[in-house]
């Protein structure tokens, strides 16, 4: 079994994805993994990140947001036989995902989720959902989950007696079977 290796990082200006963006193997049985580090991206309105086949993504210091103010992005899916790391870079600066509907999805047995380094979960309505799990693949540790700023989307939180002001209920790691 091959593998594929390749970094990506230091842009001056953030990266907007307007749909989505795809990582999986293009080779059947060949591995591929892409680092990203100190980057920003910014997802427009129901964009997303799909982690698929084959496909290892490694963010290092990585800031994934809403492009604007108005909108919410959908997250980051991870399906059958993908593999997502976050962790911090040598400075000990930290990756963010921020303004998503779920932040980490993924279903199924067939995925390895790895959260490390100060990894920030802010103002998603849920920070990490994964359906029919059943153990075994996931590591988090060091992860901050904050769950009292405002929401993009006024719809999706629920108004506490702040004026103009919505914040999400709670913060949220689901896992079901």
């Amino acid at each position: 079994m091959g593998a594929t290796k390749q970094s990506i990082g230091n842009t001056i200006k953030p990266v907007k994805v307007k749909d989505f963006l795809h990582f999986i193997s293009s080779t059947p049985g060949v591995f591929t993994q892409v680092t990203i580090k100190n980057m920003v991206f910014e997802f427009g309105d129901n964009a997303e990140m799909l982690i698929g086949n084959s496909a290892r993504v490694i963010l290092e210091n990585t800031t994934l947001k809403s492009v604007n103010c108005a909108v919410m992005w959908k997250g980051i899916t991870l399906n059958d036989n993908a593999n997502l790391t976050t962790t911090n870079n040598l400075l000990g600066q930290n990756s963010i995902i921020q303004d998503a509907l779920t932040g980490i999805s993924g279903s199924g047995l067939d995925f390895r989720l790895t959260v490390h380094g100060n990894t920030l979960f802010k103002a998603n309505q849920d920070d990490i959902r994964l359906t029919n799990y059943e153990g075994g693949n996931i590591d988090l540790h060091n992860c901050d989950f904050l769950g009292d700023v405002v929401l993009k989307d006024p719809f999706l939180g629920s108004n506490n007696g702040w004026i103009d002001n919505l914040y999400r209920t709670n913060t949220q790691l689901k896992l079901t079977q």
